[in-house]
C-alpha cells in the first residue's frame, strides 16, 4: 500500500507541534512540575529535573522546530514504506 508523503508528514508535524503545545501551556499554567512529579511517582523514581520559568520566546522555537523536525520525520517515513513495500 502506498502513502502519501506529504500526508504522513503532516500528521507527524501536527502531533510533534502539538505535544509541545500542550507541554508548554503546562508550564505557563504552573501544572507541568507536578504533573512530572505524578509521572515519576507511579514509576517509582525521584524527579531529577528543574522546570524553568515560562518563557514565550523558548515556546515558540520549541513548537516551531517540533513541528519542523516532525514533518521531516514523517516524510522520510513516508518515503522509507513506499520504497520497502511497494506494489509490483
Amino acid at each position: 500500500m502506498k502513502v502519501n508523503e506529504q500526508k504522513l508528514a503532516l500528521v507527524f508535524a501536527v502531533i510533534s507541534g502539538g505535544v509541545r503545545v500542550i507541554w508548554s501551556t503546562l508550564v505557563a499554567l504552573g501544572w507541568a512540575k507536578p504533573l512530572q512529579d505524578f509521572v515519576f511517582q507511579i514509576h517509582f523514581l525521584d524527579n531529577p529535573f528543574t522546570i524553568q520559568p515560562f518563557d514565550i520566546t523558548n515556546a515558540v522555537v520549541a513548537v516551531v522546530v517540533a513541528t519542523a523536525v516532525g514533518y521531516l520525520v514523517g516524510w522520510v517515513v513516508g518515503m522509507v514504506w513506499n520504497k520497502v513495500y511497494h506494489k509490483k
